[in-house]
């Protein structure tokens, strides 16, 4: 692992020598440019150049500042047991572990195959550079586990696997060759076919197969041992004396192990007797351990009398565990069956509430003894329980039998009992659950009955239930709207009315009109209405999670993210920054509406609101003892307030471009500031005039900060793709992390200060050891950015949250590689709205959805454009409206074909956000204008940017001059330094620039005769300029906050204007007020557009609500709104109960009714 004194150490050891860079790099067989990255600090030797310097050198790693040793995530590995016998098979894999790729370890299940691979594994750790244990049990698809494995074994260099599986089959291939690594595959039967030949692979898992045949045919210097209770044909079929691949297929124990196992249990017995028992039950150690129990409680410890009464003799391990399971009572099935479901250790509590019945409940410590007794469970010593994996799959595999055959026969009777998927499981947990017993179970039954019979068995049973046990019925409903769900039936067949729907979980599920009335919801999981999240800060006890989200919400959740506690509502845009204060009643918020709150958690109350920011606010910071109040913000000043008191107390200025981050050192002493010129400054207290380090080392915008416990070290993340340590006292960079592919929007630090987190637009979460600088994990799982991540106040929960642009936050158990719970938000705010020049369409760019094509005349849906990753604020249409092109987040300008919808060109060029798109008059160039500060000109026919317009600013806004000549074309852009710019296109200079604006500049619209240029911004002002005029601008006066988007109607006559203050206002086009219109959309308007003129005065707007409504402006008559369905549409929730207010209103916000028109009151 990289110690930060490495780079100095090896300059220091080679200028002793008197070698060059170059010299040294020739000795080690590299090149100079590497030699130059390790001693500024930029990455570290791999193993095997690691090898040949300390050679060169004469040095051993430790006194190079470096300590080899392996990487090594054992994950579901078997802590140490007690080991008995294997002496002879353990040497065996010894010697082949030295020298083949691919070995098989085989036996039945039960025999001690992973216990056996687990030891060695203990033996040889030393000896391997890389080292990763992976389960199989719960039949993971590749693509999924092989993306792990390609991030472990890089060392977490690895930003952007390939695309293809056989792509990611070779890169892995190829780091199995660059390091000497361990991949241990335990369970690897579970990917196989039951009641096929051996060795067939279940539907969609033959992937594995080509997996195993690389990993034994290609050549590469580590080892794979995989565990499995079948022979694998891949195998087999390359194994030999000579080859580098084995198989080892285990017998039983032998007698003196037997034998030791039996004294375990306390059970004795003859030399002859113990071999007997031996023989009966081939030596296998589970069987073993399981009849010992039966033994000592039935027979008193008699091996003899157990042998006389029991003649039949054992063929897998199934038989021993069924002749037990015949001897159990009702209430050990019952628990055995919920610790299956489970699949993870679980508390007392966590399974008393799984049981319905109160005397299960009552007897569940007496249960769980007698279990224990049996061998049947294991006990943690944190007082958990669990299943050893055989035993684990063969409840599961009865539980799906079971289910199955109650189905046949219309009982219900374990559907009713037990919760197939568990709502409130970890998210790891249910996604395994789905496989291992929804998915077959859906299987079995659709193939035993049909979906037709399948779905009036289903009706039958839910009115059965209804008349039965409303309203305290068991999981019966809840597993059958599960797996209708997953099997992606229609919902609105079923009444699902008066049922008590328990552990269901309906996060992402479409439940249009579908009828919940007086249903009982139990711990059943729903959508929610979270939008793109940007902040996030644990409360000081953990028992808190507050996030603030694009829309101007804050949210606050329990510590485990399960439940919404309640919603802060006050500001007027986007939450960009949290902190709680130190008692954890109190908590502060900064936002882009230019103020910060402080709230009362208790009560809800906004108790104050600071002013004086002239921009957004992107950035505070609490002193510790909670009286000071630092801020940041987009006017480039920090300012200190007094939090009682709500007064400025002072304000430092010096800052170059847009503060992004703030943060103050634990104890109060240091403020650290980064902006958008790529500068850190630090302040020390008291005197804070000047900064005492102005530090340059990031090539793009600072846009995060964080102290270190001690206070002494300063990460920062930046749009560079890098993060960067920085010692406080000095100033100096200390070192440079790369790994993200992308910009980094945030970094914390944990705790205790020995882990830095980091987010990116790249979508991942990784993690470094402060110490070493090393990435030690990469957390996948987001779909978008990642904007904000948080560590868990207390150091012995190894927990993460995070949140981005995907309305998701994420809880991790980074330790573990693990997402503990997953919140999905939903949103579908309209961000632009574009008319088809000379037809019908209508487009729109949905947040959460992709471009909505409407019939404007008809008011039908088209269709929708989708690209991943790709969330669209910017559209346009080519003149002649065979075009469509959409710009956003992703940084790319697609061109879609209308109107069939087609992708036909990209456009990549853009380093930022693209916010605004415009045609040229003639189409044959199109402009855009991105976060990066720069309008590109593209070329449509070829492709080519032909200009890079470079306007110092964020770009809002362009239009280009309609009516332009050949050979003269004007294009205006607009951004947040309040100025419009006039760029003769064809040689790309500018030629003029106007002032009259004081706030960043929104929205551009040029009259359709080209002589009137109308522009927007955020000092609630609309400006009317005649472009060949004075640069004096009328000024309209009608908004009372941000006008966000423009509009000239096609006659020319009409100027319709909107934003944050819901007005739309309609001029005429000598600058009157013709009439103020209340918008009727939700908190901002964000887009405007006129109809083609033969439709007349046809307005169109889009809110953050997600509606359009179609307007005939001059009158102001409302004629249509366009909205597409949201996910529970429809739903009845009539006199529904089990839901808290904030639950109900978020099923509200997604489209829920309260309708009486199927039920007025439950029977």
């Amino acid at each position: 692992m990289l110690r930060i004194t490495f780079p100095q150490q090896l300059r220091r050891e080679r200028q002793r020598r008197g070698w060059s860079q170059e010299d040294l790099a020739a000795l080690i067989g590299s090149d100079k440019k590497t030699v130059q990255r390790w001693e500024t600090g930029d990455g570290l030797p791999r193993p095997a150049l690691l090898r040949k310097l300390c050679e060169v050198l004469e040095k051993s790693p430790e006194e190079l500042g470096l300590v080899e040793q392996p990487r090594t995530q054992w994950g579901a590995k078997p802590a140490s047991v007690h080991f008995f016998g294997r002496t002879q098979e353990l040497q065996t894999l010894r010697q082949w572990f030295a020298e083949c790729r691919l070995i098989a370890v085989c036996g039945l299940g039960g025999i001690g195959k992973t216990t056996l691979v687990a030891r060695l594994v203990e033996q040889v750790e030393a000896e391997i550079e890389y080292g990763y244990w992976c389960s199989l049990r719960s039949a993971p698809p590749l693509s999924q586990v092989l993306k792990d494995w390609l991030l472990f074994f890089s060392n977490q260099q690895l930003s952007t696997p390939p695309a293809s599986v056989e792509e990611q089959l070779s890169l892995l291939m190829e780091l199995l060759r660059q390091s000497r690594c361990l991949l241990v595959l335990d369970n690897f039967d579970a990917l196989l076919q039951s009641g096929q030949r051996a060795g067939a692979y279940r539907p969609e898992y033959e992937v594995y197969g080509r997996l195993l045949e690389r990993l034994g045919s290609e050549a590469h210097q580590s080892v794979i041992l995989v565990t499995s209770r079948e022979k694998l044909r891949e195998v087999e079929r390359l194994k030999g004396q000579s080859s580098p691949v084995r198989s080892l297929t285990l017998q039983g124990l032998s007698g003196e192990a037997g034998r030791a196992i039996l004294e375990e249990k306390g059970i004795s017995g003859s030399a002859e007797e113990v071999a007997s028992l031996l023989r009966r039950y081939g030596g296998n150690p589970l069987a073993l351990r399981l009849v010992a129990e039966t033994i000592r409680e039935l027979f008193a410890g008699q091996i003899a009398a157990f042998l006389a009464e029991n003649r039949a003799a054992f063929g897998d391990i199934r038989e021993v565990l069924e002749e037990q399971l015949r001897r159990l009572a009702p209430r050990e099935h019952e628990v055995l069956s919920w610790l299956a479901i489970e699949q993870e250790a679980v508390t007392l509590e966590e399974l008393r509430a799984d049981l319905l019945r109160p005397e299960a409940q009552r007897e569940l410590i007496e249960t769980l003894d007698s279990l224990r007794r049996r061998s049947l469970i294991e006990v943690h010593e944190q007082g958990q329980f669990t299943l050893q994996p055989v035993i684990m799959e063969h409840i599961q595999d009865e539980l799906v039998r079971r289910a199955c055959q109650d189905c046949l026969q219309e009982t219900f009777l374990t559907w009713e009992q037990f919760a197939f998927v568990k709502a409130q499981a970890r998210a790891y947990v249910r996604e395994s659950q789905v496989r291992m017993l929804l998915a077959p179970l859906a299987e079995m039954v659709c193939s035993e009955l049909g979906q037709t019979a399948l779905k009036e068995r289903f009706k039958r049973a839910l009115e059965r239930e209804r008349l039965a046990h409303y309203p305290h019925g068991g999981y019966l409903a809840g597993n059958v709207l599960q797996l209708l769900i997953y099997l992606q039936w229609d919902l609105r067949e079923f009444d699902f009315s008066r049922l008590t729907i328990r552990q269901a979980y309906l996060q992402r599920a479409r439940l249009q009109e579908v009828n919940f009335a007086f249903a009982h919801f139990v711990a059943t999981v729903f959508q929610s209405t979270l939008t793109n999240v940007l902040a996030s800060a644990f409360s000081p006890d953990g028992q808190q999670l507050a996030v603030g989200t694009a829309s101007g919400e804050i949210r606050l959740y329990d510590g485990d993210c399960e439940h919404l506690l309640q919603q802060l509502e006050g500001h007027a845009d986007g939450v960009w920054a949290l902190a709680f204060t130190h008692d954890g009643r109190r908590l502060v918020s900064g936002s882009d509406d230019r103020t910060l709150r402080l709230w009362d958690l208790e009560t809800g109350r906004c108790l104050s609101v600071l002013e004086g920011h002239t921009n957004r606010v992107r950035a505070l910071a609490l002193s510790p003892d909670g009286r000071l109040l630092v801020s940041g913000s987009d006017d480039q000043t920090l300012r200190l307030w007094d939090l009682e008191t709500g007064q400025c107390l002072r304000t430092l200025e010096g800052h170059q471009g847009r503060i992004w981050a703030v943060a103050l050192s634990s104890d109060g002493q240091w403020l650290a500031s980064g902006d958008g010129a790529g500068t850190l400054r630090i302040w020390h207290l008291p005197g804070w005039e000047q900064p005492l380090h102005i530090m340059q080392g990031h090539h793009d915008q600072v846009r995060s900060l964080a102290f270190g416990a001690a206070g002494t070290l300063l990460a920062s993340g930046s749009d560079d793709g890098t993060v960067r340590l920085w010692e406080v006292a000095s100033g100096a960079e200390r070192a440079i992390l790369r790994g993200h592919a992308n910009r980094v929007w945030t970094v914390a630090f944990s705790p205790d200060g020995q882990w830095l987190a980091s987010g990116s637009e790249d979508t991942t979460v990784r993690l470094w050891r402060t110490q070493t600088g090393e990435q030690v994990a990469t957390l996948t799982g987001h779909t978008h950015g990642v904007r904000t991540v948080s560590f868990h106040p207390e150091s012995r929960r190894s927990w993460l949250v995070s949140g981005g642009d995907d309305q998701t936050i994420c809880l991790w158990d980074w330790a573990k590689r693990h997402v503990l719970t997953r919140l999905h938000g939903y949103t579908r705010r309209i961000r632009s709205l574009a008319f088809d020049p000379v037809g019908h369409w209508l487009a729109a760019a949905y947040e959460g959805e992709g471009i909505a094509i409407w019939d404007w005349s008809s008011g039908h849906l088209l269709r929708l454009l989708h690209k991943s990753r790709h969330e669209p604020l910017s559209l346009a249409f080519s003149p002649d409206g065979q075009w469509l092109a959409s710009g956003g987040q992703d940084e790319v300008i697609w061109l879609w074909s209308m109107p069939d919808g087609q992708v036909q060109r990209q456009f990549v060029g853009h380093r930022d956000w693209v916010h605004s798109l415009a045609f040229s008059p003639d189409g044959h160039w199109l402009a855009s204008g991105s976060e990066d500060e720069i309008v590109r000109l593209w070329d449509l026919a070829s492709g080519q940017m032909v200009h890079e317009l470079r306007a110092g600013c964020w770009i809002r806004a362009l239009a280009f001059r309609p009516g332009d000549e050949a050979g003269r074309c004007l294009l205006v852009s607009g951004g947040d330094d309040t100025l419009l710019r006039l760029w003769d296109v064809n040689s790309g200079s500018c030629v003029r620039t106007l002032m009259g604006h004081s706030r960043p500049v929104r929205a551009l619209a040029f009259s359709p005769d080209g002589r009137l240029l109308a522009s927007g911004a955020e000092d609630s002002q609309v400006l009317l300029w005649e472009i060949e005029g004075e640069a004096r601008p009328q000024r309209l006066q009608g908004h009372r906050g941000r006008v966000r988007c423009l509009a000239f109607s096609g006659d020319g006559q009409w100027l319709a204007s909107s934003g944050d203050d819901l007005r739309l206002c309609l001029w005429q086009r000598n600058g009157r007020l013709h009439h103020v219109l209340r918008s009727g959309h939700e908190y901002m308007v964000r887009a405007l557009g006129f109809a083609p003129a033969e439709a007349g005065s046809l307005l169109a707007s889009g809110g953050n609500e997600g509606e359009i409504r179609l307007w005939e402006a001059t009158t102001g008559r409302l004629e249509r709104i366009l909205s597409l369905p949201r996910p529970y549409e429809g739903m009845n929730i009539q006199g529904v109960q089990g839901l808290s207010a904030l639950e109900k209103q978020a099923l509200l916000a997604l489209g829920a009714v309260e309708s009486s028109r199927l039920e007025t009151t439950p029977s």
